[in-house]
């Protein structure tokens, strides 16, 4: 299974997290006053939904939401897996059902259910979900982190792999289009748990993190590196909704891009003939030198005083009507 929304719990109104949203990443929300809620999409087949915070609600503030095609069966089957259920499946007349469920862990899912015959509008799919703004990645901070992992190997088909960040245990699952990490809570760390964190993919990790405090995000802690791979910041956005900034490493980048069969073109042997019989006319002296200026990539050492790492998306059903889940 592969979570297909992601819900944003927030506190106060919508107004302010949906305006951060849409000018710090130029994601598409459109707010629904008569459900006190908002919806959209940040670029992918999955889409983002935003909620105020109800009074039975976890700390938890974002919460992975998976489609299923028998509500009941698939509450049964997880529940013998020991999840509990947090709200009994709710109708959305004309559209479908939802639950929520708390796994072991204590992490909150989400579960829908379409209607017979209801078929979502398929969205316009206008960014990968590696690009710039987009998230495919969302990392899971929680005490019992292997109690988790052995819900999600057996309950979500996630085969998560172990490794070290540091003195830090940590679990990973790639997935063909969103990756989850896991964690334990990072000692001194100010981040409320359990969490789930989505991850936004940005070029700058610098220039995003000044953009996201000028639009009233504040910072929480430092830079995290996740060498090789890149860095994150984390941030509390306006509704103290937290999230992260990701830039992913040069190298770790150019390396993705050759495993996939992203390499420059190379050109063909006529082309490669032409080449050879103009660089034998040049001096050797000049090639030399020319190549003597070219820079030299370094690789920039990443402090961090604070510890997390990297970054998830999906289909849905029609926005306009889904009820306020509190």
């Amino acid at each position: 299974m592969k979570p297909q929304e992601l819900e944003f719990v927030i506190e106060g109104d919508l107004a302010a997290p949906c305006a951060f949203l849409t000018d710090a990443f130029g994601w598409n929300l459109q707010q629904a006053p008569e459900w006190n809620m908002a919806f959209g999409t940040y670029g992918t087949e999955r889409s983002v939904m935003i909620r105020p915070v109800g009074e039975n609600d976890s700390q938890q503030r974002t919460t992975l939401y998976f489609y299923v095609e028998d509500r009941q069966k698939e509450i049964e089957r997880l529940q013998a897996l020991g999840a509990k259920i947090l709200k009994e499946p709710q109708s959305v007349p004309n559209m479908g059902w939802w639950a929520y469920l708390k796994v072991p862990g204590d992490i909150t899912i989400g579960i829908w259910q379409n209607d017979f015959g209801y078929t979502p509008k398929k969205k316009e799919i206008t960014k990968k979900p590696t690009d710039e703004n987009a998230t495919n990645f969302v990392e899971i901070i929680t005490p019992d982190a292997e109690d988790f992992a052995k819900f999600a190997k057996e309950g979500l088909g996630w085969n998560f792999n172990e490794s070290k960040f540091g003195s830090e245990d940590y679990w990973y699952m790639s997935g063909d289009d969103f990756s989850i990490g896991l964690k334990r809570p990072s000692k001194g760390s100010s981040v409320k748990t359990p969490a789930v964190i989505a991850f936004i993919n940005v070029s700058s990790l610098s220039d995003a993190t000044k953009n996201a405090t000028a639009n009233k995000a504040k910072k929480v802690g430092g830079v995290i590196p996740y060498a090789p791979y890149g860095q994150a910041q984390i941030i509390t956005a306006p509704g103290a909704l937290p999230l992260a900034l990701w830039e992913t490493s040069s190298d770790h980048a150019n390396g993705e891009k050759e495993e996939k069969g992203e390499k420059e073109e190379k050109p063909s042997a006529p082309k490669k003939q032409a080449a050879k019989a103009t660089g034998s006319r040049k001096k050797g002296a000049a090639a030399q030198t020319a190549a003597s200026t070219r820079p030299k990539r370094t690789r920039a050492a990443a402090t961090s005083t604070d510890s997390s790492k990297k970054a998830p998306a999906r289909k849905k059903a029609e926005p306009a009507t889904k009820k306020a889940r509190k």
